[in-house]
């Protein structure tokens, strides 16, 4: 099961690549020979969430967050397939080898496993120094396919796409569209969550729908989905609960 993960993971990296070759433009194209002069530099837009909490890692996570529930699954033709439902939770404190860690669990259901429970402690800098599945010991190694492979995919997707420099730094040549704005629950605390539509300015090519919850003390993307009227396969999330710390 991890190692399909691990496809997934470098499908995505490859398709994001892909994307964001295509509003790059050559130097010469469609222009008569002769020296290059270059654009002038574009100016950036303010930025729309510059309270963007965007976790990649277990060290970010834990500092910020105590729970964490989301779905996730793939288009295919308009259809959500290898659905996913993954549980994030900081365990507390331990001690490993006389080594203070902390200790957090990632719950992984989908249709290989309908529950596989995964506990993992981690030192100061975010290493997995234990790592079990469901009470079995596991290799240490495997740890990195739960936290990037699974647990932090829709967010190092949001790296990929530079959806992130988009929103929270306000990335030149991207331009960002308010589609809707509501009040969401999740679970232990609500937030008004804004839908903008991310698109490559330079080919139009949208880069999906992205909504972002403000918490307060920071912002973080929390669901994307395709644009439905310029594409029907991607990779779609939703978060359905959040617990600060």
């Amino acid at each position: 099961m991890m190692s399909k993960r691990g496809r997934l993971l470098t499908g995505l990296i490859l398709v994001a690549l892909m994307l964001m070759t295509i509003g790059c433009r050559k130097a010469g194209d469609g222009q008569a020979a002769g020296p290059v002069v270059p654009d002038a530099p574009a100016k950036a837009p303010a930025p729309m969430f510059p309270a963007l909490f965007n976790p990649t890692n277990i060290t970010e996570l834990m500092g910020v967050l105590s729970g964490l529930t989301y779905t996730s699954a793939f288009l295919d033709a308009g259809d959500e397939v290898d659905q996913m439902e993954i549980e994030y939770q900081f365990l507390g404190e331990d001690t490993v080898g006389g080594q203070k860690v902390s200790k957090v669990s990632v719950r992984i259901a989908d249709g290989v496993n309908p529950e596989e429970m995964n506990t993992i402690w981690v030192d100061a800098g975010g290493e997995a120094v234990k790592f079990e599945t469901d009470g079995a010991a596991r290799e240490l190694w495997i740890a990195g396919y739960v936290f990037e492979g699974s647990l932090f995919l829709p967010w190092v997707t949001a790296d990929l796409f530079d959806v992130r420099k988009a929103l929270a730094d306000g990335r030149p040549g991207y331009g960002v569209e308010v589609v809707d704005t509501q009040q969401v629950n999740f679970g232990s605390v609500a937030a008004k969550v804004t839908t903008v539509k991310v698109s490559d300015e330079d080919t139009g090519l949208s880069v999906g729908l992205w909504s972002v919850a403000d918490f307060g003390s920071f912002q973080m993307i929390v669901a994307t989905d395709v644009d439905r009227d310029d594409a029907d396969s991607g990779f779609v999330f939703r978060v359905t609960a959040v617990v600060t710390r």
